[in-house]
């Protein structure tokens, strides 16, 4: 019997071999019976939950998809296209007239089923820095503790935050190796997430000057893939929406106009944002009922507040902003927190080869501690004016995708004999987590399905 349990024992975490074909049918089996389980949930807190189409955007979104093949249709410049366009494939047809109640119902469904496609591209996308088992571990966790929760809003977060984790992965593997592929990918993925969220700015912001650095510090023989690179990216970025672009400054005098950045995001209170979405800023600017002069702006709010005013709302709207998220999300966050301890664990048992490799990668470690931190700012910012916490949410799966592949990196090729049996370190830890997952999901998700509302 002893021999038999270490005969099993080696073929699930031994370190000489693959796993066996009859574990991977298994986690096949039990894919499938998640996947049915994700979906009926996810359906069934949609029909009982999500029932107010006004509520955080649906309605907008849900007009923007039914617009969007009308000839002359021109996307306002807040929201931006890709989800309205995306979502309009569920559109109905225009002979067979526009019901909102209808759509929103098919509209709902349809957003379970993209969800589904995202994981899977992610999955597919980022198993060559994950491995199979360490991959796995990410979709469960960006599957049942993120977007079974939110799939059944008509809401933009779950396609941007696939594109996000996506993005930043390529970004990190073109500062590593600014080849031609991995830039044109690049500047392809940072045009999908502005035409997702105009936020791609700021990260393409941060990879410059991260880039202009690797740039400036290679020695004189290596400095010229850096700067292909670069011009590559901005053109990969660029010129797919280049028709967006001079629309924008064709209406707004500003090929990146943006309502959120230029007006919305000065505003200081959920008040002054009704007020300004009642002028209708994303859509003409030729006949406001307003003067633009008195709108809020940048300049006006670094003029009339004080720097401690400022830090004020930093930290008032980051603090509002974790304790929201911890509130809706919490087994997402704890697991967050878990693979960040596996990280750190990881690193302390190989600490020489961890320094070597933090001072070889410095760049593109300081790219993903400044893109994190920019952007827990914004979102904190915003949080003020009425803002939930599927901000902060939409950068999480990066940061937990972040924190696994350098567990996996760092546990490579580890082993560790236990009982007689030479076992994997990698394996085991991926086999231990989802075990300890499947007890937590089990545990928390259908409270979090039958009490919670995820469109904030």
């Amino acid at each position: 019997m002893k021999q038999r349990f270490k005969a099993l024992a080696n073929s699930i975490v031994g370190a000489d071999q693959p796993a066996p074909r009859w574990l991977c049918v298994l986690v096949c089996l039990a894919l499938v019976a998640l996947t049915f389980w994700y979906v009926r949930t996810a359906v069934a807190h949609g029909q009982a939950r999500n029932t107010v189409v006004e509520y955080n955007d649906q309605r907008v979104y849900l007009r923007y998809a039914n617009s969007f093949t009308t000839p002359g249709f021109i996307t306002p410049r807040m929201r931006m296209p890709l989800y309205g366009g995306v979502l309009s494939l569920a559109a109905p047809d225009k002979d067979a007239g526009f019901d909102m109640q209808k759509f929103f119902q098919t509209a709902k469904k349809f957003n379970i089923g993209l969800s589904l496609v995202c994981l899977l591209v992610m999955f597919l996308f980022l198993r060559r820095w994950l491995g199979d088992w360490f991959g796995l571990c990410l979709i469960l966790v960006a599957a049942f503790q993120l977007y079974m929760l939110r799939s059944a809003y008509v809401q933009p977060e779950i396609l941007l935050t696939s594109i996000i984790t996506i993005t930043i992965a390529q970004l990190i593997e073109t500062l590593r190796h600014p080849r031609w592929w991995n830039a044109v990918l690049s500047g392809l993925l940072l045009c999908a997430w502005f035409l997702t969220k105009a936020s791609a700015q700021g990260v393409l912001g941060i990879f410059g000057v991260i880039l202009i650095a690797k740039w400036l510090t290679a020695p004189r023989g290596g400095r010229r893939q850096f700067f292909i690179a670069g011009v590559l990216v901005l053109a990969s970025y660029l010129i797919p929406m280049s028709p967006y672009l001079y629309t924008s400054w064709k209406i707004f005098g500003s090929p990146f106009y943006n309502a959120q950045s230029k007006y919305f995001m000065w505003g200081e209170t959920e008040d002054d944002k009704h007020y300004l979405q009642s002028l209708h800023l994303d859509v003409d600017l030729s006949e406001l009922p307003a003067d633009t002069s008195k709108l809020p702006s940048a300049k006006k709010y670094l003029q009339k507040h004080t720097t401690k005013e400022i830090k004020g709302r930093l930290y008032k709207g980051m603090d509002v902003m974790f304790k929201l998220a911890f509130t809706d999300y919490t087994l997402l966050y704890f697991m967050v927190a878990f693979w960040s301890g596996i990280m750190l664990w990881a690193f302390c048992r190989r600490w020489p080869d961890g320094i070597f490799a933090l001072w070889k990668c410095r760049w593109e470690a300081f790219f993903v501690v400044s893109f994190l931190g920019v952007f827990i700012v914004l979102f904190g910012w915003f949080t003020p004016i009425h803002v939930g916490p599927r901000l902060i949410a939409s950068i999480t799966i990066a940061a937990l995708f972040i924190c696994i592949a350098v567990s996996r990196w760092m546990l490579r090729d580890d082993v560790a004999i236990i009982g007689g049996v030479q076992v994997s370190l990698e394996k085991l830890v991926a086999t231990g987590f989802i075990i300890l997952w499947a007890m937590a999901t089990l545990m928390q998700a259908p409270a979090d399905m039958a009490i919670g509302f995820f469109a904030g």
